[in-house]
């Protein structure tokens, strides 16, 4: 058996080329790296490697050329596993391991040459074939379990480097014509969708028939976007839309760099009407799910007032100041008045407080009123 080689790479050094035979696949030990695609002279990224991931694998196990190229985002260390190894690790699986990637190998094949085949622009059909892709590997063994939503849009976004309004379009359209379902369930205070196929042996047959008909309203332009969505930047930072939403709301991510789609935007606030626009709907969260002082917009004020009252005012002025102005509002107004009125001295006076103190009396502050609340 063959040993693993470490090998590093500078930013910008290209790690392997679309089109070149696949012969080692890579390990990411540290750094990061962008995977891209060449699409009209343009470079289309398709996913951002980390640490511990893999890539290049497909290219080892199905024999084809590279279908895309790997570059490094800075200084990194990757891990070379040869073909050999690879193949010797995989014989030395399970049977059933060995049936399973084969199965994926072939659907994926399949898939990219169908994609290959659709017509330049042609994202509506590209989209349906992911789609299938995906349904027909996560049912294998005929349970219909369906597949859940947010992990068919990363896949199409990585593949295809749409964003996820058109996304939600084309999947929309499909629930139109009956051959696709969202269903919903309800975990907690989080709402989970998923996709479930009528009948999966007759979903691409018909997309392509709806795709005849009505290809002049469903062309999309397949090429080089200079804007993202949000999903897609949450990708690029490692993180999830709804907290890059939470920043945006305290004001922590610059406005400049977030636009609003017209036409969607137009037609949805038209569905909703103008009310929805007059006033804010308080989101609930569980105790256990805080983490930072703005959270306390969301503790009752008996709590608040006996947390605050053991804290003392030179923390809770410390609070204060690093509070968004709804939670600063609600600190004064579960302090009496005089203490109220010392801690707002406090806030006026201060022009920086310690980091490390500040966040100090913040995981105290969450820690207390979980504490007081009765969660461990």
């Amino acid at each position: 058996m063959g040993t693993y080689n470490i090998k590093t790479f500078y930013k910008g050094q290209l790690i392997c080329k679309e089109g070149q035979t696949g012969e080692t696949a890579f390990l990411v030990k540290s750094g990061a790296v962008t995977i891209y695609k060449t699409v009209n002279n343009n470079q289309v990224t398709l996913a951002h490697i980390k640490p511990g991931q893999v890539f290049g694998e497909m290219g080892v196990l199905s024999g084809e050329p590279r279908n895309a190229s790997a570059v490094a985002d800075d200084f990194c260390e990757i891990i070379i596993i040869d073909k050999d190894v690879l193949e010797q690790h995989l014989r030395e699986s399970p049977k059933i391991i060995q049936a399973i990637t084969k199965s994926a190998i072939d659907r994926l094949h399949k898939t990219n040459k169908k994609i290959s085949e659709q017509p330049a622009g042609n994202v509506f059909m590209s989209v349906c074939s992911i789609i299938e892709f995906m349904y027909l590997s996560n049912n294998k063994q005929g349970d219909d379990t369906g597949i859940p939503y947010h992990e068919v849009s990363q896949r199409i976004r990585e593949i295809l480097s749409i964003p996820q309004l058109e996304i939600d379009t084309i999947i929309k359209k499909l629930t139109s014509i009956n051959i696709l379902d969202v269903l919903e369930k309800k975990i907690g205070s989080e709402v989970v969708k998923s996709l479930k196929m009528p009948d999966s042996k007759t979903f691409l047959k018909k997309a392509k028939q709806f795709y005849d008909e009505y290809r002049d309203t469903l062309q999309y332009a397949a090429q080089e976007r200079e804007f993202i969505d949000i999903h897609e930047f949450a990708d690029i930072v490692n993180t999830t839309p709804e907290l890059i939403y939470k920043k945006i709301g305290t004001g922590e991510i610059p406005d400049n760099i977030f636009f609003i789609h017209k036409r969607a935007a137009v037609d949805w606030s038209r569905e909703v009407g103008e009310g929805f626009f007059k006033k804010v709907k308080r989101r609930s969260l569980n105790i256990e799910d805080l983490s930072e002082v703005d959270d306390i917009v969301y503790v009752d004020g008996n709590t608040l007032q006996e947390a605050f009252s053991r804290l003392g005012h030179y923390k809770m002025g410390i609070l204060a100041f690093i509070a968004g102005e709804e939670a600063k509002a609600k600190i004064y107004a579960n302090l009496s008045s005089k203490i109220a009125g010392v801690v707002k001295e406090q806030v006026s006076a201060r022009q920086e407080v310690d980091e490390i103190e500040a966040g100090d009396i913040e995981k105290e502050l969450i820690l207390l009123i979980k504490s007081l609340k009765g969660v461990k």
